[in-house]
């Protein structure tokens, strides 16, 4: 157990500020916050708004078809995860999380090419597959490079950028769905995460 000597509400803002200044400090763990950040955006966000929109208004489905949706995302998260967890040692966390996010982004561009059911379903389960081994892969890069004593800090503020930008994400991709379609929208996050895993690369 860490102690930080704080105590009331002034540890919460003291420890979260600790937090931060650790990931200010170090490259490896800034571009991981910051990588989640776009995940939540540009990924959170379509999954949460693009993806029931395209249900009701492309395939003309119910809440059957959500179901279908986040059955099949979560299995193929589910999946991945699983296999690399039977792996002791990745060498290349870093890259192989790029490449998995690449694979998720090409996915939900096929997204809005309007295929089929059966294959926009295989499309969400290659973007569970790519999403499960993106997340495991960030967190296994954060815990190594944060400093044991700061851990549990550091890793707050990570699931903080993860989750802080899936609202932001939401309204974006709500607005952008509104004005173009939801076809049309299905772009704007792929387009995105592009971006990001270049820069990051």
């Amino acid at each position: 157990m860490v102690e930080t000597g704080r105590k009331g509400l002034g540890a919460v803002f003291g420890d979260i500020g600790e937090g931060m200044a650790c990931v200010r400090r170090d490259p490896v763990l800034l571009s991981m916050v910051l990588s989640m950040f776009g995940v939540g955006v540009f990924v959170i966000g379509a999954f949460l708004v693009v993806l029931p929109i395209i249900n009701a208004d492309v395939y003309h489905h119910n809440s059957q078809g959500l179901r279908d949706i986040f059955v099949t995302f979560w299995a193929g998260a589910f999946v991945s995860s699983v296999a690399i967890s039977r792996f002791r040692k990745v060498t290349r966390p870093g890259r192989l999380m790029l490449l998995a996010q690449a694979a998720g982004s090409g996915g939900i561009l096929l997204l809005a090419l309007g295929a089929p059911y059966w294959a926009f379903l295989g499309l969400v389960f290659v973007w569970g597959l790519a999403a499960g081994v993106s997340i495991m892969m960030s967190r296994s890069i954060v815990q190594e490079a944060a400093p044991p004593r700061l851990l549990a800090r550091v890793l707050s503020i990570y699931q903080l950028g993860f989750m802080a930008g899936a609202p932001i994400g939401a309204a974006m991709l709500g607005l952008i769905a509104d004005s173009s379609g939801p076809q049309a929208a299905i772009m704007a996050p792929a387009v995105g995460m592009l971006a990001i895993i270049a820069a990051m690369g």
